[in-house]
């Protein structure tokens, strides 16, 4: 070995012996460890197969995947799936390894009304199609703000709406856009929707939000809820609210207000 490698071996038991020096070998808790060990390594596969199999939407007339970052269509009656071009490969594919990211992240948002689809992909652009994906126009330059990511897309009638990472804002054609604020006039970051009819519904990380008929303003309905909400559904007057780690949560709603 030359002098290098012997420096650097010499670094190495060192540092192996000042390790061990430091952790009491009896006072580890290998199961505790081990079951540690499975869980980075179970999010990790769910991260990349979130990242190969990715968005899902259903229309009237067709079906659409997508699949290792390419958007496909199947039609009843056909024998395979049609790739419709788009594809959302700008992202970069690291990143589902970071704990911190959520693979949903990393998918395109997608809403279909008839033949009518959007998707927002995760590198801030939006695309229309009018004839169930054979085209596509890209019209992100008809936002009313500059779009670095989208949280989600969603059809409320006939009105498309989109959450993105500086705010909400919604369109009836795809070309003239509004956007949405807080009761304060600032925009307001939702992360998920849920649809009642025309009535739209979002979350922040701990509120709930409704954007209230015939404004451009979101009003706060349920109490602050004390953990991260992951999950909104919403049954006529009733909103159905996941968290993380405390189950559930039931709210009726005042449909005076």
């Amino acid at each position: 070995a030359t002098v290098q490698d012997e420096d650097q071996e010499n670094i190495e038991v060192d540092e192996k012996l000042s390790l061990e020096d430091m952790i009491n070998l009896e006072d580890v808790d290998v199961d505790s460890v081990s079951e540690a060990y499975s869980q980075v390594v179970e999010k990790s596969i769910v991260k990349l197969l979130g990242r190969f199999f990715g968005s899902f939407a259903v229309s009237d007339t067709a079906y659409y995947m997508e699949f290792e970052q390419k958007l496909f269509r199947w039609k009843p009656g056909t024998t395979e799936w049609f790739d419709t071009g788009l594809t959302n490969e700008d992202g970069e594919f690291t990143q589902v390894f970071d704990d911190a990211n959520d693979p949903t992240d990393f998918r395109l948002k997608l809403a279909v009304l008839g033949k009518t689809i959007y998707a927002g992909k995760d590198n801030g652009h939006l695309f229309q199609s009018f004839d169930e994906g054979d085209t596509w126009n890209d019209v992100t330059t008809s936002l009313p703000f500059s779009v670095t990511s989208f949280n989600a897309i969603a059809f409320a009638g006939s009105t498309l709406y989109i959450a993105t990472d500086k705010g909400v804002a919604f369109s009836n054609d795809g070309s003239s856009w509004q956007a949405t604020t807080d009761a304060a006039g600032m925009p307001l970051v939702i992360e998920r929707f849920a649809v009642n009819g025309t009535t739209v519904y979002g979350t922040d990380q701990q509120r709930v939000y409704q954007l209230k008929p015939n404004t451009n303003t979101w009003q706060q309905v349920t109490p602050e809820i004390p953990v991260l909400v992951n999950a909104l559904a919403v049954d006529g007057n009733t909103l159905y609210v996941g968290t993380a780690g405390r189950g559930v949560l039931r709210f009726t709603l005042d449909e005076s207000k």
